[in-house]
């Protein structure tokens, strides 16, 4: 009985090991690749977590975060009430990980900017009701009544050059016009018929 006792504790350590939660792995266990790399934006923060595949990280940077101030390796963030309450700390390790140095993330109660949400969401408004204004938008709107605005894309650049500039002519053949420029009504049921 006296050699079953060692294995018990041989045991015992390992357990209790499990059952502990791993400690955070800080600068010092930071890839090597990584380590180094220079921060000089809350937009590269924001990047590098997208890059980093950290979704739930980049989620909360996104939605959660008004920056304050940005100076590395400090950051002073407002926190949207809907932010996860370890947010500070994981924004804190993951910086340090990345960057191999410590950094220092600071909640403040000043207002700072709008999320980065907040402001896409703005943005996008913005241009919704730019487009929305143009007389083209507008002469579409009123000749079918009911429709409304969809989403807006932005043209390649290669692609409105091309519209911009008339193209080289191949692209669109001339029963492609639209039957304004030719004079003639197109009623609903009429064909449309694209040359290859």
């Amino acid at each position: 009985m006296a050699a079953a006792a060692p294995a018990v504790l041989a045991v015992a350590p390992a357990v209790r090991a499990e059952s502990e939660p791993e400690p955070p792995a800080g600068p010092a266990a930071a890839d090597p690749a990584a380590a180094g790399r220079s921060i000089q934006s809350f937009a590269a923060v924001v990047d590098l977590a997208r890059e980093e595949r950290e979704a739930i990280l980049y989620g909360h940077l996104v939605a959660d975060v008004h920056l304050v101030h940005f100076a590395p390796p400090r950051i002073e963030i407002r926190l949207s009430d809907g932010a996860s309450g370890d947010l500070v700390r994981r924004l804190r390790e993951f910086l340090g990980r990345q960057t191999g140095q410590p950094w220092l993330v600071t909640v403040s109660h000043e207002a700072g900017e709008p999320t980065l949400l907040e402001q896409r969401r703005r943005v996008e408004a913005e241009r919704r009701l730019e487009v929305a204004a143009d007389p083209l938008v507008q002469a579409v709107l009123a000749a079918f009544p009911g429709a409304r605005l969809g989403e807006i894309h932005t043209a390649a650049p290669a692609a409105a050059a091309d519209v911009a500039g008339g193209g080289d002519g191949d692209d669109v053949a001339d029963d492609e016009q639209p039957a304004e420029a030719d004079g003639e009504d197109m009623a609903a049921e009429d064909d449309v018929r694209l040359d290859d």
